[in-house]
């Protein structure tokens, strides 16, 4: 063999070996970035605290019966500018109780206590059906459409 054909052998392998180098490389970056991308997605939610177990939607016609009978304890988790606009009748404010959130539920651990949030895509409501669990509370359902949905069905709201 002529010696320039043994150097192209030679750099050939070495290219070879640094292409696999690179492409193990390349392939533990993607990982890694894949695992991060889930862990940010589970992280917050763990991180709060406020992983409620399952609990049961309610509608707005049985809610509003359940406000009319006084039988329910309604905890808006919207924040305060948004409770000041308008909120589900006697809904409490999380926010503004969250320290002492035991004092403005019933003594009756088996009342209904109706958590709620923005909407169908909000998750804050489980804060509050967390802490309502984790104190006892037995009967904890979600009104999962909302002040938003509250709202586009024309219900009364009290303001302020």
């Amino acid at each position: 063999m002529k010696p320039h054909l043994w150097v192209n052998l030679y750099l050939f392998g070495k290219v070879s070996a640094m292409n696999n180098t690179m492409l193990r490389l390349g392939l533990s970056v993607a990982l890694l970035g894949a695992v991060a991308a889930s862990v940010a997605t589970i992280a917050p939610q763990a991180i709060a605290g406020d992983k409620a177990e399952a609990v049961a939607s309610i509608s707005q016609a049985d809610l509003q019966k359940a406000i009319t009978a006084k039988s329910v304890t309604v905890i808006d988790v919207n924040g305060d500018e948004s409770y000041k606009e308008g909120r589900i009748p006697t809904a409490i404010n999380y926010y503004a109780v969250e320290n002492k959130f035991a004092t403005y539920l019933p003594k009756d651990k088996s009342a209904l206590v109706v958590a709620y949030c923005g909407n169908e895509h909000c998750g804050a409501y489980k804060k509050a059906a967390a802490a309502a669990q984790k104190l006892g509370y037995t009967n904890v359902a979600h009104f999962s459409p909302g002040i938003a949905g509250w709202r586009a069905s024309g219900a009364a709201q009290d303001k302020g």
